[in-house]
């Protein structure tokens, strides 16, 4: 199982890219999943990477994992 923590913050936006059914402290394909698309955005530049995971009651989990950005426009 990968290590995760969970963290409240105030709103914040952040851009990337949505990997579907991906779940906190996932394993497997779906972890590798996670750490590979970890290393893309790190490899555009981006030093601090955002892993954000939201549950909807119909899909089920998914992960956004990108950056903080400033706003839409970004």
């Amino acid at each position: 199982m990968m290590p995760f923590g969970i963290t409240k913050l105030h709103e914040r936006y952040v851009c990337g890219l949505v990997l579907p059914d991906v779940e906190p402290g996932g394993i497997g394909q779906k972890a590798e999943l996670m750490m590979f698309t970890q290393e893309r955005i790190r490899s555009r530049g981006v030093r601090d990477v955002v892993v954000v995971y939201v549950c909807h009651a119909e899909i089920g989990w998914s992960a956004l994992v990108g950056f903080e950005c400033d706003g839409l426009s970004d």
